[in-house]
């Protein structure tokens, strides 16, 4: 697989199949949560200047190559509900391509406690709430067989949720294919913090599914098992992204969690690459 932007790879595929219906010859070749309706016109406002302003899911490009001097970026809001209560967050995330073996990358979250969403209006409730960031060094190793690359990469958060997420080690391992005329892939990914000797960091797992529905929309669903020294938490996020020019595409996700802790909500943003 060349080496370049996991977006356009698959946004490239759905093209050429495209013009292929057309029967026109091309050469584009490339590498690539449930929210209720508040009342509150704050919180409309609140989410409209966010995105207008600034979610990452498909366009990571985890084990893909992001391709020397290309970068990703992406920015999204969240509202999550459970029972009476709802959770905002933001956050954003960046990759810069050192080399087609390299990739360096930056992120960066800010979440608000579990509220009354008639206490505080959105913009008050992230006052004095700490943003937590992290930046990581991916390695692609290249490819394990045909269309499948492979992944390890290095975390070091500045100010991590818990002791033992100070660092972390991530695997990932992708595959691309094409089923019923469609461009198709799947990518599986693991990552755990070092106890620091008193508190074990989190773990993780995750399996994404996507597909090329249209040459400028595309759908996937990520199912991720989550485990922490408190509880263990499944979640899946359906999600969607068009593309609003060639290089920005907007992002729609829902997401619901399963077993003793049940939470839902909408997920927002935008994608830039170049």
């Amino acid at each position: 697989m060349a080496a370049g932007s996991f977006v356009r790879r698959f946004r490239n595929m759905g093209r050429l199949r495209a013009a292929a219906n057309r029967n026109q010859l091309l050469t584009i070749f490339g590498v690539d949560g449930h929210m209720s309706v508040y009342r509150h016109a704050s919180l409309a406002i609140f989410l409209f200047v966010t995105i207008s302003a600034l979610s990452a899911g498909a366009g990571l490009a985890g084990p893909w190559p992001r391709g020397k001097g290309n970068v990703f970026f992406s920015s999204e809001i969240a509202v999550d509900r459970q029972g009476g209560a709802d959770r905002l967050s933001h956050r954003h995330y960046l990759e810069y391509g050192l080399s087609d073996h390299l990739t360096l990358g930056a992120r960066v979250e800010q979440q608000t406690g579990w509220d009354n969403p008639a206490q505080l209006p959105p913009l008050a409730r992230f006052y004095g709430v700490p943003l937590h960031s992290s930046v990581f060094l991916r390695v692609h190793l290249g490819e394990v067989m045909v269309r499948t690359p492979v992944a390890f990469e290095v975390q070091v958060a500045h100010n991590a949720p818990q002791d033992g997420d100070r660092v972390r080690l991530a695997a990932h391992l992708g595959h691309s294919f094409d089923t019923l005329g469609y461009a198709a892939w799947a990518r599986l990914g693991a990552s755990a913090g070092l106890s620091d000797g008193m508190e074990q960091g989190q773990r993780d797992m995750t399996a994404q599914l996507g597909v090329n529905i249209l040459p400028r929309l595309r759908g996937w669903v990520d199912a991720g098992r989550i485990f922490t020294h408190e509880a263990r938490l499944s979640r899946v996020t359906v999600s969607a992204a068009v593309d609003v020019t060639e290089r920005f595409s907007m992002t729609l996700g829902y997401s619901r969690t399963f077993g003793g802790w049940r939470e839902s909500g909408w997920r927002m943003g935008v994608w830039s690459a170049f």
